[in-house]
């Protein structure tokens, strides 16, 4: 059966546009053009939605509302204006503070589309997956509490909460449920707030640790068989824990026990709080959540935005997440107000170092605008509701189909050419090579089973399978794993590094990311001594990672100079930005040597030709070469002394004198040797613009 919608707007035209294309759409539309017609019209047709205009000529919006109120209309309100959204937002707060149901706002001139989605969101039957079975009136009691849970008719739930950029599977939250014999189904709205009033929490908190941390640590061990990167390596199960129980002195030690008992690390588990718990004015004591947080649980402040909390308890204590108030989260496509808080809340988390969970997320326009915010992680029905745990391994291997395909597109989107050897990345892998003083280094493409190694230094293997590859360790949103012993890890027992005599022992690997931000592939570094990195080395890798990462994002074909073969001016260019960047940062020194041919002989094609052909047999083992003008190649060095540099120079004038030789062709070459001491800018424009520091120049001129 159609929705009945009644639309209320004094303006002729659109009030007729809107008849008609809800009419269209397959609504059974009534359409009025004053209060008085609104109030009949609502009592004889009984409208699902109204549509709501707030300026009405002599009336408006408000007066409407107060109307319908009056009358007892059980209409969803839909408010729609031309004025600003913050006005529009108060004229729901209005309608609602007056007992009608606002389903939503939309600002003039909006989309049909997203009035008929708004409207069939509204109008939807409780036969979807938000449906609750039949819930129990009749009163329950800490005893029927007790028993239930000695009659184990309490049961677990979990909703999957995932990786916003990635669609990974990045924890879940458990929920209990009780289905009584005796009462039928009780809301958890019922009989915790029961338990908490009669003490009964601490025993019913127990109870849901031991279900939960072996559904846990059970799951751990399948989590294996699903596709690398669906199910993150950082996976973690989030309980919500009264204040009772954190009041308790025994329970750390109990979920000490609890987790050495079932094999769990403790940051797999994240303890949930509410806000008045975790941060309120009735909050445990700040040395409870140090305590936990020393042992390694993760601490999340669950429906942030819900009380009044105190921000500054917010900043000293050691949370590791924030989770915003469903309310926010759920109106926040249609209203000013809640995407406000939203925007605000996830920003607030950015800046505390905190990563951010939206609850309630019901449509993949709010994936979308939590996205653009920059929120993390989401949970609601649009993704899946709390499921039993068969149900919850179902649909994960239900997202596995859905989701594989979408890293796998977009690395294939990217064309890597994965077994296509590229200059730009054999120079990338020897540079990261020669600056971190590692054995091997490598940049890998990671395909559906295979992961292939698209540059190498030390190594020569072109493919490792996945189930070997250590770099799959990184899906599906790690950034960067230490290994400082590859024979302590056991997980790296089939990795060909530690095949070999003597076996490489050092593994650091960095994920290589797409600008949907799917993992694509990675740079890894080993060596055959053991070590972990110091936070210099560390920060020096990432640097050198992202070097890659941004040029993985370019075509081959974008950056190659038909000319000359070798890199054209806008691919060098941002290229050698880039690596001059590096050095600044990072303590290198940075040499240049810039080669301009002239020729009245021949064409400027044939002299770049010339040039080039000498660049690429000469600076072979620069860090990056490309053409900088019309005759005019560029070649970049990275942490090398002067006297290596000032070889290669030499080397450059005697190769040109014996092509020259051969085949005359060019009349003039000048050779400029940038060598700035410190404090050269983070550009190669910045190199060029100090000619003080040029400090040798040859010129060969044809007598």
């Amino acid at each position: 059966m159609s929705a009945k919608v009644l639309v209320l707007d004094d303006d002729q035209i659109i009030r007729l546009s809107l008849f008609h294309a809800l009419t269209i759409e397959g609504f059974a539309c009534t359409a009025c053009s004053g209060i008085d017609e609104l109030i009949k019209a609502n009592s004889a047709l009984n409208p699902d939605i109204i549509l709501v205009d707030l300026c009405l000529g002599a009336e408006d919006g408000l007066d409407a509302f107060s109307a319908l109120a009056q009358h007892n209309s059980k209409a969803k309100i839909i408010v729609i204006s031309g004025a600003d959204m913050d006005v529009i937002d108060a004229a729901s707060h209005s309608a609602a503070s007056q007992g009608l149901t606002v389903a939503g706002m939309l600002k003039k001139p909006f989309p049909l589309k997203t009035l008929v989605q708004l409207i069939n969101e509204a109008t939807q039957k409780s036969i979807t997956p938000h449906s609750r079975p039949k819930i129990s009136e009749q009163p329950v009691t800490a005893e029927d509490l007790h028993q239930a849970i000695l009659n184990r008719e309490l049961s677990l739930v979990f909703q999957p909460k995932l990786d916003i950029n990635t669609q990974s599977l990045a924890g879940a939250e458990v929920l209990c449920r009780w289905h009584s014999k005796k009462f039928g189904t009780i809301a958890p709205d019922d009989f915790i707030p029961m338990a908490e009033r009669s003490n009964g929490i601490i025993a019913l908190t127990e109870y849901v640790l031991i279900s939960a941390i072996q559904w846990l640590s059970e799951f751990l061990k399948i989590k294996t068989r699903y596709p690398a990167g669906l199910v993150s390596q950082d996976f973690h199960l989030s309980i919500n824990i009264s204040g009772k129980s954190l009041e308790d002195t025994n329970f750390l030690n109990k979920l000490d026990t609890l987790i050495g008992d079932y094999r769990v690390q403790p940051s797999h588990l994240m303890l949930e709080m509410s806000e008045s718990v975790a941060i309120g004015q009735h909050a445990v004591a700040p040395e409870v959540l140090t305590r936990l947080r020393l042992r390694g649980y993760r601490l999340a402040v669950d429906d942030l935005g819900s009380g009044l909390a105190s921000i500054e308890q917010l900043v000293r204590l050691p949370f590791s997440e924030l989770k915003i108030h469903r309310r926010f989260v759920t109106s926040a496509m249609h209203a000013y107000e809640s995407s406000l808080i939203t925007s605000t809340l996830i920003k607030m988390g950015q800046g505390l170092g905190l990563s951010v969970t939206a609850v309630g997320v019901e449509n993949a326009d709010t994936v979308a605008l939590l996205e653009q915010k920059g929120c993390h992680f989401a949970q609601g029905f649009h993704f899946a509701s709390a499921m039993t745990p068969e149900t919850f391994t179902h649909w994960l291997e239900k997202h596995a189909n859905e989701q594989l395909p979408y890293r796998i597109s977009t690395v294939r989107a990217l064309n890597p050419q994965p077994l296509q050897p590229e200059d730009r990345f054999d120079r990338l892998t020897r540079l990261i090579s020669r600056i971190l003083h590692t054995s091997v280094s490598a940049i890998s493409i990671l395909e559906e089973e295979m992961c292939y190694l698209k540059a190498k230094v030390g190594i020569s293997t072109k493919s490792i399978p996945a189930d070997n590859s250590l770099c799959y360790r990184l899906l599906p949103d790690t950034d960067m794993i230490v290994i400082p012993d590859l024979m302590e890890d056991a997980q790296a027992a089939d990795t060909p590094l530690v095949h070999v005599k003597p076996p490489y022992r050092l593994f650091v690997t960095h994920a290589l990311r797409a600008n949907n931000g799917c993992i694509v592939g990675s740079v890894f570094v080993s060596d055959r001594s053991v070590g972990n990195w110091s936070a210099k080395r560390q920060s020096q890798f990432k640097m050198l990672a992202r070097l890659v990462e941004q040029e993985i994002r370019y075509s081959a074909a974008s950056s190659i100079d038909v000319v000359s073969q070798i890199s054209n001016v806008e691919a060098f260019t941002r290229r050698a930005d880039a690596l001059v960047a590096f050095a600044a940062n990072a303590g290198h020194n940075v040499q240049v040597i810039k080669i301009t041919a002239l020729s009245h002989q021949s064409s400027v094609n044939e002299a770049l030709q010339r040039v080039s052909k000498l660049g690429r047999n000469t600076f072979f083992d620069a860090d990056d070469l490309g053409r900088t003008g019309e005759a005019q190649i560029t070649a970049i060095f990275i942490g090398r002394s002067k006297d290596e540099v000032m070889k290669l120079l030499v080397k450059a004038e005697l190769a040109l004198k014996d092509l020259e030789r051969q085949s005359p062709l060019i009349d003039s070459l000048r050779i400029t040797h940038y060598s700035p001491d410190d404090m050269f800018g983070d550009s190669l424009q910045h190199i060029f613009c100090q000619p003080e520091k040029a400090r040798s120049s040859h010129i060969i001129v044809r007598s």
